[in-house]
């Protein structure tokens, strides 16, 4: 049986996402080539874009091990501030630099609790959204960390293990520290465009002016290492 309100959602993303091609007489998302009545498909399409464009609220991750390097980094970034440093293209690169070193070392004592367990290659970021929203768990966890805690690192590091596969490696999985506010988050990467795993929106849309770019920093290597596996090798 076919779900058109599953159907015409993923079209509704697509478009907010600006993905549509718009060759919707050829696209099986358009429910209208469907024998439904046009009232039947508005009111569809209606409610598929509510789901499209409502959010989820996202977990902030607030684990003690990630609050004290967002407190180290706050305090780096109060000392540039006070030295008038930041003004300084030169000496803001050191701040930045010095983030990337934080963010890279907080995740290499991480450990992979169990690989999730897709029968079905995933075809596109919609759907590898919808599947780790539907099947989240404690996918990474480090010693001390309360039992079956699930937060953003989890949604991040299953987006990528669940979208990443041997022929295509478009996920990357980003950190970003920013001790002007505080801000402390893990995410992912789809094709360049910063997205939330957990409400499939950009992270500007997520997080609005709490998120900054400037900030990202690249730790896919480091969750490559705790994988122990090559991008893709368990999702032919």
């Amino acid at each position: 049986m076919i779900n058109y309100l599953e159907l015409a959602t993923e079209c509704a993303k697509r478009r907010r996402w600006s993905m549509c091609d718009r060759l919707c007489n050829v696209c099986v998302l358009d429910i209208s080539r469907y024998n439904l009545s046009p009232d039947k498909v508005a009111t569809i399409q209606h409610s598929a874009t509510l789901a499209a464009w409502t959010p989820k609220p996202p977990t902030y991750r607030q684990k003690p091990y990630g609050i004290a390097l967002a407190i180290t980094a706050a305090i780096i970034f109060g000392i540039f501030c006070i030295t008038k440093v930041p003004k300084n293209t030169r000496d803001e690169s050191k701040l930045l630099a010095k983030i990337e070193e934080l963010s890279k070392k907080e995740y290499e004592s991480y450990t992979l609790t169990s690989a999730p367990t897709v029968s079905v290659p995933m075809r596109s970021e919609f759907a590898v959204m919808r599947y780790v929203q539907e099947n989240i768990y404690d996918i990474a966890t480090w010693s001390g960390a309360p039992a079956n805690e699930v937060n953003c690192v989890d949604y991040a590091v299953m987006s990528y293990m669940v979208g990443t596969s041997k022929t295509t490696d478009k996920y990357r999985i980003i950190h970003n520290m920013n001790p002007e506010n505080g801000f402390n988050h893990l995410f992912v990467t789809v094709n360049g465009v910063a997205v939330e795993p957990q409400t499939d929106e950009t992270m500007w849309k997520a997080w609005g002016n709490r998120y900054d770019s400037k900030y990202d920093v690249d730790v896919t290597d480091t969750f490559r290492i705790m994988i122990g596996e090559k991008p893709g090798r368990l999702y032919e």
